[in-house]
C-alpha cells in the first residue's frame, strides 16, 4: 500500500492530506482477511526536548571534605547535564478513522488558533500521523 501526504498553506492555515494511492492485491487481501484497522487521527502529539540542567556538584579534597573560598563558603563546579523530556504541543482528543477506507482525510491548523506554533505543530501532526499509518501497514 503506498499513501501520500499533501501539505498546504493558505491564508495562515495549514493544511495536511493523507489519502491513499495505490493498494496492492496482498494488501487488499489482508484488508479482507483482518478487517479494517482503526487509526487514531487524534489524541495527544508529543515531541521530544532536550535541555541542559546544570547541575552544582561539590569540590572536595582527596579526604572528601569540602574545598572552601576565601569567604570560608563550599565551592561548586556546574555540571551541564542534557535531560530529555516530552512536550505536549497539541492534544485534540481521540478521533478514529477506519483505515483505509476513510482516507482521504484533511486536518487544518490555523495560525489564529495555535499562533507561532502553528507550523510545528502542522509538522508534528504530520509525523505522527505518519508513524501510525506506516504501522497500521505493517500490522496488515
Amino acid at each position: 500500500m503506498k499513501y501520500r501526504v499533501i501539505k498546504d498553506v493558505k491564508e495562515n492555515v495549514y493544511s495536511i492530506t493523507f489519502e491513499v494511492v495505490e493498494q496492492s492485491q496482498e494488501f487488499l487481501e489482508a484488508v479482507s482477511d483482518r478487517g479494517q484497522k482503526i487509526l487514531n487521527v487524534g489524541g495527544k502529539f508529543t515531541k521530544k526536548v532536550i535541555e541542559n540542567v546544570i547541575t552544582k556538584v561539590p569540590i572536595v579534597d582527596e579526604n572528601g571534605d569540602p574545598v572552601l573560598d576565601d569567604s570560608g563558603n563550599p565551592t561548586f563546579n556546574e555540571v551541564l547535564t542534557p535531560t530529555e523530556h516530552e512536550e505536549v504541543l497539541l492534544n485534540i482528543g481521540d478521533s478514529f478513522k477506519y483505515f483505509p477506507k476513510e482516507l482521504p482525510f484533511t486536518k487544518s491548523f490555523s495560525k489564529n488558533q495555535y499562533h507561532e506554533n502553528v507550523k510545528d505543530v502542522a509538522n508534528l501532526y504530520e509525523i505522527t500521523l505518519r508513524e501510525r499509518i506506516d504501522k497500521l501497514i505493517d500490522e496488515l
